[in-house]
């Protein structure tokens, strides 16, 4: 009876997991990773180079998305289009769902259940914006944990698990790199201890190995580079730090957990740092909150007080009322969660207006004649890329970390330009700029609703919040 009431208990927790992250697409890069994946199914290239923006149009990025974008195409042409994409991050959410349960053997389901709850619920903006290239590093980062608290299997055949899923991981997000610090930091204590110390450098290295096995090989590490070294935290929304409550509550985890630690600080050095690192990251930037609390809560299943405490497992009575707590809320969240994302999903009304942004809809289907070299809202640079393909945008969500101008990124130039700094309307004549699709009220808008024809453009359309202004040709 109390085997039956384990996979009763699995079944309901996958299904509850899975109706917790079914969350309606909102990710604002969803456009140019179609494009993306559009190119591979149709044989040509996968986005190897710049052909979507008219700035910096000759500019190689090194960023490696195939995987995620062709599963993000394929799903959406063959499989449901948007209602099919929830689908998909539903799934890949349950994935690292049955990973993160997998990884903490010795506690029981119930606690490892609430503890990724908690997580979906403390990196709200993050995880559930629907399925986005992020998810993957998101479930490939618990899978690589489960497979460290393989390490000491006797089973070497499963050594190569680590180079295969590298090898995934580097050929659909650029956040793979995460990986090496851990394993490095591994490394590092079993130098320390003088065991299993070359079985992590033969993982370290073919691991690395693997990485380079996509189309840009070294250079990948070249894109690692340009992120780390442009301030993308004072840019994009996603990178700002965590707002101050986040930032507390994360500093007061990790202390707590070191503090608990601090009686076998040389056994589990590996433990502490991984838990630092991965507070620096979600310190710098919002994005990488999920990734902290799995490693905070990794880390604190290794003290003293939770192995004297959290290791106990359920006995069948408890099993009895957590699948009826389970039970009530699949019903309650279903009941909210599923009819919501469905309308989102179907409504392109919604997608338009209800999204992150607002996305200009209306205005290129009342305005077709749009053409040629388009600078347009930030936000909309995707959604264009993927609407509007015969026209190419000035900047989109790829471009943020580049470098263009008085190696400035690209996010800065267009920040120039929106907002009337000296110099806005050379640039876009040195670009040459056919068309202005913005959004209302912003500086550019409000100068050139007065004066348009001083700077040689024509207002041709305002409605809704967008207005769309056409370059005067020079005679």
């Amino acid at each position: 009876m109390n085997y039956i009431r384990k996979n009763q208990s699995l079944f309901l927790i996958l299904l509850f997991i899975f109706i917790l992250g079914f969350s309606p697409v909102k990710d604002t890069d969803f456009g140019w990773h179609y494009r993306c994946g559009k190119q591979i199914i149709s044989g040509n290239t996968p986005c190897l180079k710049n052909t979507f923006s008219y700035y910096l149009s000759n500019y190689q990025a090194y960023y490696s998305s195939f995987l995620s974008d062709l599963s993000i195409t394929s799903i959406y042409d063959y499989g449901g289009k948007f209602i099919g994409l929830s689908i998909f991050g539903s799934v890949l959410f349950v994935i690292s769902a049955i990973f993160f349960i997998f990884t903490f053997p010795q506690i029981s389901i119930f606690i490892s259940t609430f503890a990724f709850t908690l997580i979906f619920w403390l990196s709200s903006g993050v995880l559930d914006l629907g399925i986005r290239a992020q998810n993957f590093t998101f479930t490939f980062f618990i899978i690589f944990l489960y497979l460290l608290t393989k390490l000491d299997n006797k089973n070497r055949s499963k050594l190569i698990l680590f180079p295969l899923l590298f090898f995934v991981w580097v050929n659909t997000h650029i956040g793979f790199f995460i990986g090496f610090v851990p394993l490095g930091l591994l490394f590092l204590q079993k130098l320390i201890e003088r065991k299993n110390q070359i079985k992590v450098f033969l993982i370290l290295t073919t691991s690395f190995l693997a990485t380079l096995i996509n189309p840009f090989g070294i250079k990948i590490y070249w894109e690692i580079y340009r992120h780390a070294a442009t301030p993308l935290n004072t840019l994009i929304a996603e990178w700002v730090p965590p707002n101050l409550y986040m930032k507390v509550l994360i500093l007061t985890s990790s202390i707590f957990v070191i503090m608990l630690l601090r009686s076998s600080i040389k056994k589990k050095l590996f433990i502490i740092l991984i838990l630092l690192f991965t507070t620096i990251l979600a310190l710098s930037a919002r994005r990488n909150v999920p990734l902290f609390w799995t490693v905070a809560f990794y880390c604190f299943l290794q003290t003293p007080f939770s192995l004297r405490h959290f290791t106990k497992k359920l006995d069948e009575k408890f099993l009895a009322i957590f699948n009826s707590i389970l039970i009530t809320a699949i019903l309650v969240i279903g009941a909210i969660n599923i009819p919501k994302t469905i309308a989102f999903d179907i409504s392109w009304s919604d997608y338009c207006s209800k999204g992150l942004y607002g996305y200009p809809c209306q205005a290129i289907k009342d305005y077709p004649q749009i053409y040629g070299n388009v600078f347009a809202t930030y936000e909309w640079g995707g959604f264009l890329i993927w609407q509007k393909p015969k026209i190419k945008v000035f900047v989109d969500g790829r471009m943020p970390a580049w470098k263009g101008e008085d190696n400035k990124s690209p996010y800065q130039t267009y920040l120039k330009i929106i907002q009337t700094q000296p110099g806005w309307n050379e640039t876009l004549r040195k670009y040459k700029t056919d068309f202005l699709l913005i959004s209302q009220g912003t500086f550019l808008d409000l100068l050139l609703e007065k004066e348009a024809k001083k700077f040689n453009w024509q207002e041709v359309y305002r409605k809704g919040g967008v207005v769309i202004y056409k370059k005067i040709k020079n005679i």
